[in-house]
């Protein structure tokens, strides 16, 4: 009997041996989970103002550029544009022109600045004199467009009326 416990033994074992070899030495092929899809480029632009100073009354050229982008929107009072090209304006005052460039990759804003040197106010209105006899009355009157008049009586007294 104790051969057979040895044989039985030793099958066993055999056994174990032979399932251990065949769990850790087949070859598994790894699970590759997908590549996430290459996100989109994020939009650019430039956008540049020439001459970027001017007298008031002159005209400046606004240009740009972009890469990626579906819309493109000058501001402003210019709109909707191309993605590449120039538009002439004339402002009256300083002013920061704004292109937003919008995409699937997101947006990007550029700007451009054109100053405006020359009258800060509109000049004023030419001096208005008028003078009035009254002879009736022995009056003199004077009045300009600042509001301010003079009346003078026969008796040489000076009057101020606002």
């Amino acid at each position: 009997m104790p051969r057979k416990k040895t044989k039985n033994a030793v099958l066993v074992g055999l056994l174990g041996i032979a399932v251990s070899a065949v769990g850790h030495g087949a070859q598994r092929n790894p699970v590759t989970p997908p590549s996430p899809s290459p996100l989109p480029a994020a939009p650019g632009c430039t956008l540049t103002a020439a001459p970027s100073t001017i007298e008031r009354g002159q005209s400046v050229t606004l240009s740009w550029t972009s890469q990626s982008a579906t819309d493109m929107d000058l501001q402003p009072g210019v709109g909707m544009v191309q993605a590449q090209g120039s538009s002439s304006v004339k402002p009256d005052d300083s002013t920061t022109y704004t292109i937003t460039a919008k995409g699937p990759g997101g947006n990007i804003m550029c700007t451009a600045r054109v100053t405006v040197q020359g009258w800060l106010a509109p000049p004023p209105a030419p001096f208005i004199l008028s003078v009035a006899w009254n002879p009736d009355r022995k009056r003199l009157a004077a009045a300009s467009n600042g509001g301010v008049a003079k009346v003078w009586a026969g008796g040489g007294k000076e009057k101020f009326l606002k």
